[in-house]
């Protein structure tokens, strides 16, 4: 699994503005507040893109989300994802078996758009074990690399990307939200 971690300057530069009129407890409720209802917005949306995006399903890709903890002065909301996943998971759009001759070769689709081809390959219940070839033994072919680490920047996948950038606007957007209503709340005692 690999970790994303949700968090924005400009909405933290908004709350402490605020210093004056909210106490520090006070600021880091809704602070935390915020970054939970937007952390949480995003791992459902990744849900629903983040398959179709990798070319596997919502099980296999496993995204699981920490929100950040009662009483944390520094709020995170945490997202995770798989690293690799098993060939047998991705969609068969993705993994195309053609025989010829009485031979199964495998064709992979890549998250990335990449093309590998394998010539030689044996279908073992849920798995694939790629045959002997020269001097090399018969193995197990390992899974796919989702490049999780790099998934939400401008080098991954940019459906992503935009998500991550969404999710920073709108984490802006409620901490100011949250800032209204609890100044309120204040005026109507």
């Amino acid at each position: 699994m690999t970790r994303i971690t949700i968090s924005s300057p400009d909405a933290e530069r908004i709350a402490r503005s605020f210093n004056d009129l909210i106490g520090p407890k006070g600021l880091d409720r809704i602070r935390r507040k915020a970054v939970n209802t937007v952390g949480s917005s995003l791992r459902k949306q990744t849900r629903i893109i983040g398959p179709v995006v990798i070319g596997t399903s919502a099980a296999a890709l496993s995204v699981q989300g920490k929100a950040a903890g009662p009483g944390s002065d520094n709020p995170r909301y945490v997202l995770r994802m798989a690293r690799k996943i098993p060939v047998a998971k991705l969609k068969a759009k993705n993994r195309k078996i053609t025989r010829r001759s009485g031979r199964a070769s495998l064709t992979l689709t890549l998250p990335g758009g990449d093309k590998i081809v394998f010539r030689s390959i044996h279908r073992d219940g849920a798995s694939f074990r790629l045959r002997r070839a020269g001097p090399l033994p018969e193995r197990a072919l390992g899974g796919v690399y989702t490049n999780a680490a790099r998934a939400f920047t401008k080098d991954g996948y940019p459906e992503l990307y935009q998500l991550r950038r969404g999710a920073e606007k709108d984490l802006v957007q409620a901490v100011s939200e949250a800032l209204k209503n609890h100044l309120s709340k204040g005026r109507k005692r």
